[in-house]
């Protein structure tokens, strides 16, 4: 038994991989900014010399 699969649910299945993608590397990105903002809020010498 072999499964078909069609051109037009090819492609919305690369869409959606996409976008999860791209979400999944926006998210690291902000998460990433996040965590960093958290570990050096309250300091005071934060500058590199």
């Amino acid at each position: 038994m072999q499964m078909d699969v069609t051109t037009d649910a090819l492609i919305a299945i690369t869409i959606l991989w996409g976008f999860v993608f791209i979400y999944a590397v926006m998210a690291s990105m902000d998460f990433g900014a996040g965590f960093w903002s958290m570990i050096y809020m309250n300091k005071e010498q934060t500058k590199s010399r």
